[in-house]
């Protein structure tokens, strides 16, 4: 984002010294002469790109078919710009349009052959590499048009500025060797040239759309007013330039890629753009005035109007990057079915309202009709995406998600560490805080020794469903007393869905949850970690240690997601799991079974269940996460142990979404009394 902002404000800083000294070098009329063949310049490039770059961008194969097809098109495209030439500058009535379109169309050819280095660089997120390719073209380009423009050019300085800079990019990208070709990336190239093509065809219908305006400008008045109109949309259009395609360039790979959702970004992006227009609305009049003098001061309406409809483009903007993401290039087709002809209509129904009377105002009519296509185009992108999201949610969320308590009632055994099995009544509190916040859990489980009595207010829980050790752990290894090793039992619950939460009776929920708590969008599970390293000591670290001096022999070949936590410890909250990764990793360590969902009590050799999130990150089912603070005062996960009376402040303060009132080996009984009556109280 850094690199991509910086270069954006840059590229607009050497485009508004360019419509400056331009703007002062050159006539309205010239600048309305380029505008006039925007329409089929546009067209020409967007078939001649292919949406190929976008498509490397998502898929990252078929380089050299990449590359061969956009430069084959873009040859192809100037043929047929050059013969259509005589036929556009009758059209205008302006025989210089012929020559000048022949020149113009160079640059077609010229960014074609560009499109894979952009595409290479912006998916592998070379974006300090691609911001510097751009801005010192972009430079060099617009020195050069204004030496032309100062040697009297007129027109031709804009037309070689842009075939300069199509040039200069061309081989500086060549330079970063963004356009060798890989020699393992082949794949489905028809996939990609059908996604491509779909966006294509997107974009010939948006550009033709966009240009119409200037179509229909340039045919009922003068020259002159096209160029104060085109002006107007530039202008109305410079933050939109800086904002949205910063946080779109980024926003694209890291979406297909996974690493962030859609909301951050439009949240961003509104949040970077909506200042500037409110600053560039206020002060539209004096910035003009001074910058592009009185002859452009005409333009000042056109550009507050045209900003109205700019405010509503961060929803264009992301839900549109959200839909290239996921590869739905049919879904973008189908916004443009249902927008575009309503916004074709709003456009007819303009034209129709100039030819009747409105010329007089008939420009600032045309930036109304933009305001509303504007409108109808937000609005149509994010009920597509929105439908995206949801119809395209994933198969695991249409499946159950149990929760599990491992539990004793404090009369079943005697221990030196009374914290152990010691009941402060909390599972009462606990399971009252998962009715009240996370109704969505199918079955909650409560994995009992087979001689724990089940007091009638658990066994009447319409929910509750007991688990006795007998029915799940082999008969040689029971009795067990020890939590740790009861853990490396969970998976084999008969029943058990295939996602499920774990808990201890002293953690509660103190916000209203979601499966998202604990999964993720993908459906891995959410492993969490503390944010400091560990700075402690006992069975516990040792235990950690352990789990990671294992991942560390028998992890090669596997993801290195898990290293992520190496030097962290897990937070002491509500855990996600998948059913069938703890499975695996018995089944393919039967020894580690053997030995630690063997061991009565606890030790110093041991593994402990923090190992099935590090087998679960190295093979592709877990994601690492650390525990964070979501917005003030809210934070994931708190835990506390009784003896700490200013916990209970925090927190009644944060309500954190999960916390824990740990019952540790410094804690008397005054301490338990104590959370019990706190708990009564919640």
């Amino acid at each position: 984002m850094l690199y991509t902002g910086i270069e954006k404000v840059l590229v607009q800083g050497i485009g508004f010294a360019q419509g400056v000294v331009l703007a002062r070098l050159l006539r309205p009329e010239d600048f309305g002469l380029a505008a006039m063949l925007g329409i089929f310049l546009g067209v020409g490039a967007a078939l001649a790109e292919s949406g190929l770059g976008m498509a490397y961008v998502v898929y990252g194969r078929n380089s050299r078919r990449v590359f061969w097809w956009n430069v084959g098109i873009g040859a192809a495209i100037y043929l047929t710009l050059a013969l259509s030439a005589p036929f556009i500058a009758d059209f205008y009535g302006e025989p210089v349009l012929k020559p000048l379109l022949c020149v113009m169309g160079l640059g077609v050819v010229l960014n074609a052959a560009s499109v894979l280095g952009n595409a290479r660089l912006q998916r592998e997120r070379r974006f300090g590499m691609l911001s510097s390719v751009n801005v010192t073209t972009t430079l060099v380009a617009f020195l050069a048009a204004v030496v032309l423009a100062l040697f009297g050019w007129g027109v031709w300085a804009i037309a070689w500025m842009g075939v300069v800079g199509a040039l200069l990019r061309l081989a500086a990208l060549a330079a970063t060797k963004s356009l060798k070709f890989a020699t393992d990336d082949d794949g489905d190239f028809r996939k990609m040239l059908g996604y491509g093509l779909k966006l294509t065809l997107s974009g010939l219908i948006h550009t033709a759309y966009m240009n119409s305006y200037n179509l229909i400008v340039g045919r009922m008045f003068s020259p002159a007013a096209v160029g104060l109109f085109s002006r107007g949309q530039r202008w109305a259009a410079l933050p939109t330039d800086v904002v949205n395609d910063s946080v779109g360039r980024v926003a694209l790979p890291d979406m297909a890629q996974g690493r962030k959702g859609a909301k951050a970004y439009l949240l961003l992006n509104a949040l970077l753009l909506w200042p500037m227009l409110a600053l560039l609305w206020l002060f539209a009049d004096a910035v003009v005035g001074f910058v592009l003098g009185s002859a452009w001061i005409e333009c000042v309406p056109y550009i507050r109007i045209l900003l109205v409809g700019v405010m509503f483009t961060p929803i264009t903007n992301i839900s549109l990057q959200y839909i290239r993401a996921k590869g739905r290039g049919d879904l973008v087709l189908v916004t443009d079915a249902i927008k575009k002809p309503i916004q074709i209509g709003l456009l007819a129904a303009g034209a129709f309202m100039l030819s009747f009377g409105w010329s007089g105002q008939g420009v600032l009519l045309l930036c109304w009709v933009k305001v509303a296509s504007d409108i109808v185009e937000a609005a149509t992108d994010m009920a597509v995406a929105f439908r995206l999201r949801y119809s395209d949610a994933p198969k695991w969320k249409k499946e159950p998600i149990d929760l599990v308590y491992c539990w004793c009632n404090g009369k079943a055994f005697e221990s030196l560490e009374k914290c152990r099995f010691s009941n402060n009544g909390e599972l009462y509190y606990s399971i009252k805080s998962v009715d009240r916040f996370a109704p969505w859990f199918r079955t909650i489980w409560i994995f009992v020794n087979d001689g724990t009595e089940i007091p009638t207010w658990l066994s009447s829980h319409p929910k509750v469903r007991i688990a006795k050790h007998s029915k799940v752990i082999p008969a040689k290894y029971l009795p067990l007393y020890n939590a740790v090793s009861i853990e490396f039992w969970l998976w084999a619950i008969p029943g058990l869905s295939e996602r499920f939460v774990y808990a201890n009776d002293d953690m509660f929920l103190g916000r209203k949850t979601s499966p998202r708590q604990f999964f993720a969008r993908d459906g891995r599970a959410i492993c969490r970690y503390c944010n400091g390293e560990m700075d402690f000591g006992g069975s516990y670290r040792a235990e950690l240690e352990n789990n990671r001096a294992f991942m560390k022999e028998h992890s090669d070949g596997l993801s290195d997601e898990w290293q992520k936590a190496i030097y962290r410890a897990p937070h002491h909250n509500m855990d996600a799991c998948i059913k069938s990764s703890m499975r695996e990793f018995c089944e393919r360590f039967p020894k580690v079974l053997e030995e630690a969902g063997a061991a009565k009590f606890r030790s110093y050799e041991q593994l402990q269940r923090d190992v099935f999130s590090l087998w679960a990150m190295a093979t592709g089912k877990g994601v690492f996460r650390l525990r964070k603070r979501i917005l003030p005062p809210r934070w994931e996960s708190l835990a506390y142990g009784l003896e700490d009376a200013w916990g209970y402040k925090i927190l009644e303060r944060k309500r954190p979404y999960m916390f824990c009132l740990n019952d540790t080996e410094s804690s008397t009984d005054e301490h338990r009394r104590i959370a019990a009556e706190w708990l009564k109280g919640q």
